[in-house]
């Protein structure tokens, strides 16, 4: 199979400033988006059942966790040279399966979860191999975040109810948080002292402070939290309700609510009118000024201006869009 299933014609159009990557999972595919010009430049093979996508931080490199979906399961990770979005290399995981959440370290390395077995891995991206694995305390380690000064990783246990603390120095589990049902998205906060854990089983989101290692604050009425994040330097935590169709807006000072934008008949969407359709993972542009969310139903990405909490256009995406990842000239 071509790795390089369709590409736009690029005539009359300069080089992408700001690159939108959508998984679309339906199709194990990804697809590499001009945002500026809302065009498709690519869409490339992935595993089967991409999930999570994440850029590096130097913008040199993309990653895609391939999961598998129900019994047919992957336990690949398909590495894009960025901006051209090559596919270099397939990082086989070895003895473990569905890889699912990733993050970065530096240019070159970065951490991956697998459910099968439940475990957290430091993979060097240019060799193509794990480091370190670190297994994890609880069933369906899924999602994960880094503290600020990358020592410390979060995971969610979907199906144990936990966050857990992965002492990244000592290759460790540090310390684990009960949370609620289906503990799913987790996010943290810019200075590293709030993490949020959106547990779809009770629509509620857990707060846990890292330096008591301990919750402060439960947020009820987040119908399916199933991904948190944080925009506006820590300012608001978004929530993507899947279960409304709406991102729920909390003030981070006083853990207050302050919106709901709709997921609604939006430009480009699919599906009948009035019909609201579940958002799910977060990117933030380069200037953190705008926020991209998938709509996962309506086979888009909406894009949304934080000066005025408005969709401001949608980006086109293939069937079942999931994770997505900005790359930036900047």
């Amino acid at each position: 199979m071509l790795a390089t299933l369709f590409c736009a014609l690029t005539m009359g159009f300069a080089d992408p400033k700001e690159i939108l990557l959508v998984l679309n999972k339906a199709e194990d595919t990804v697809s590499l988006i001009d945002t500026a010009n809302q065009r498709t430049i690519k869409t490339i093979a992935t595993g089967h059942g991409p999930n999570e996508v994440m850029v590096s931080p130097k913008g040199t490199w993309a990653t895609i966790a391939n999961m598998g979906t129900g019994a047919k399961k992957d336990k690949t990770i398909t590495v894009l040279k960025m901006p051209e979005g090559q596919v270099v290399r397939t990082i086989d995981m070895g003895d473990y399966a569905r890889p699912h959440g990733m993050a970065w370290l530096d240019d070159g390395r970065f951490v991956a979860t697998t459910h099968e077995p439940e475990a957290l891995h430091i993979i060097d991206v240019k060799v193509g191999k794990i480091e370190k694995s670190i297994a994890a305390p609880g069933a369906g380690l899924h999602m994960i975040v880094l503290s600020p000064d990358k020592r410390m990783a979060y995971g969610s246990c979907v199906f144990a109810q936990k966050m857990v603390a992965f002492d990244l120095v000592k290759a460790e589990v540090a310390y684990t948080v009960d949370c609620g049902p289906r503990a799913e998205g987790i996010s943290v906060s810019p200075d590293g002292k709030t993490v949020a854990v959106g547990n779809v089983g009770d629509d509620s989101v857990t707060l846990i402070d890292t330096e008591k290692k301990a919750v402060f604050k439960t947020l009820k009425g987040n119908p399916g939290p199933i991904r948190t994040f944080f925009v506006n330097d820590g300012k608001q935590m978004l929530v993507s309700a899947v279960n409304s169709g709406e991102v729920v807006v909390w003030n981070t000072e006083d853990w207050s609510e302050f919106k709901r934008i709709p997921m609604m008949d939006l430009p480009g969407m699919t599906g009948e009118k009035g019909e609201r359709h579940p958002p799910m993972n977060f990117a933030i542009s380069a200037d953190g000024k705008r926020l991209f969310v998938v709509v996962v139903t309506g086979d888009c990405v909406a894009e949304i201006d934080l000066a005025n909490w408005k969709v401001v256009r949608t980006h086109k995406s293939g069937k079942l869009p999931d994770g997505i990842a900005i790359w930036s000239a900047e």
